[in-house]
């Protein structure tokens, strides 16, 4: 590993953060998702942030039971994701 100078700092900061940002950029562009999948992932990342009239009819009824319970609103908040899923009826 190349011990960089304290006075190189700036300089390498500004040159390597530019073609960070331009990479992210890219990055993004790539993986944009499609409004279904957005929503997908958010139904699953977040299943508390998501409008239920936003899913397909067939969906409505068990996300907005499980949005109305404190229980699972709580579970949710204090486990990990595969947690709760695995916790759901």
């Amino acid at each position: 590993m190349k011990h960089i100078p304290q006075n190189e700092h700036k300089t390498l900061g500004k040159r390597y953060g530019s073609q960070i940002n331009l990479l992210m950029e890219k990055l993004n562009k790539g993986f944009a998702l499609s409004k279904d999948e957005e929503l997908q992932f958010r139904l699953i990342e977040d299943i508390f942030s998501v409008n239920p009239e936003e899913l397909p009819i067939i969906f409505q009824p068990d996300v907005i039971k499980l949005q109305c319970s404190v229980l699972y609103k709580s579970k949710h908040r204090k486990s990990s994701l595969q947690d709760f899923y695995k916790r759901l009826d």
